[in-house]
């Protein structure tokens, strides 16, 4: 029996295979960042997503590859963006797996949570570019790309995309080739959101994939996990799990976190301050704990947990910080 390999190892083996061929020292790329080079050299211990967002667009800028997202997206064994792509690859159709993984958007494993609409005889499958992904081009573009081998893993050959937008700048002619060879089909640079635009007899075709048994079983343990932010707990409560669930990978606003929790910003800003708190509060409470824990467990640099987590303002979180310390030692 071939044994599973975790996403983590599978995303470690493939960076560890990116580098070799792109030349780079990968133990020499985490010492740039300012991280220790075992943090990039065991599964075990394999940086926080976050950091290693930080630590991809050091690559693509100090190597100079701007690429480099594409590159190790193509050594995936098993490319995997979270429990919503595992539902969406065991679903019967595209149709299906649209409709049953859109529930389960906070447990997407990127940058933002893809969503799909249809139009104009098209089916559109795209993931808005909010800030956070703006500034970790390769991270968002390497979901995207992780995307684009899945669709084609569920699809086979029936996976002909009319044209992918992506949010990253224009590359470099070289960069620029690599993408197109990955992508195989128009693109278009600078957009607003990443997206996929295919047929809309997409919908219908069938997963290559598909295994009805297994995805109840799989349903039943996401539904599960939603249950327990959505539901048995109060809103502080949801607001918190959701929070933490988003920073392991990207970030969250307001409007994200409405979403994931199924209701309106205004509702939410509402119930939240029947607690005498705020959405900003809470998320600044969850931000100080990740840069405690950032800090003092992985021994990374103060400007990489920065530019992870509150790169428009370092101040503020250099005060989250230090007054996290200071509760620590009072203990």
């Amino acid at each position: 029996m071939t044994k599973l390999v975790s996403q983590d190892q599978d995303l470690l083996n493939a960076v560890k295979l990116a580098t070799d061929e792109l030349g780079i020292n990968l133990g020499e790329a985490a010492m740039k960042a300012g991280l220790p080079p075992d943090l990039l050299g065991n599964a075990e211990l394999f940086i926080p997503s976050q950091l290693f967002n930080c630590v991809l667009e050091a690559i693509a800028q100090d190597f100079r590859s701007p690429d480099v997202a594409v590159v190790i997206a193509r050594h995936l064994a098993s490319p995997s963006l979270g429990l919503p792509t595992r539902i969406m690859g065991l679903s019967r159709n595209l149709a299906d797996a649209l409709d049953i993984s859109t529930q389960y958007g906070a447990f997407y494993r990127d940058t933002g949570h893809w969503q799909h609409q249809i139009g104009q005889q098209q089916l559109v499958l795209f993931k808005r570019n909010n800030n956070y992904q703006k500034r970790f081009q390769q991270r968002n573009l390497l979901g995207t790309a992780q995307m684009h081998c899945l669709l084609g893993q569920w699809l086979g050959c029936e996976y002909v995309p009319n044209k992918i937008s992506l949010g990253i700048s224009n590359p470099h002619p070289k960069a620029e080739e690599a993408l197109q060879d990955f992508f195989a089909c128009e693109l278009e640079y600078e957009a607003e959101r990443d997206a996929f635009y295919l047929p809309e007899d997409s919908l219908q075709q069938a997963i290559s994939t598909s295994n009805g048994e297994l995805l109840q079983g799989v349903i039943a343990h996401v539904h599960g996990l939603q249950e327990e932010i959505t539901k048995g707990s109060d809103v502080v409560a949801q607001t918190r799990l959701v929070i933490n669930q988003r920073l392991s990978f990207a970030s969250c606003t307001l409007d994200d976190l409405a979403f994931y929790l199924k209701t309106t910003p205004e509702v939410l800003t509402r119930a939240l301050a029947q607690h005498k708190l705020s959405f900003e509060e809470i998320l600044e409470q969850q931000i100080a704990e990740k840069a405690h824990y950032y800090l003092t467990d992985l021994h990374a640099p103060i400007e990489l947990i920065v530019e992870a987590l509150m790169s428009n303002n370092p101040q503020r979180l250099n005060e989250l910080l230090m007054a996290s310390l200071d509760e620590q030692r009072q203990w």
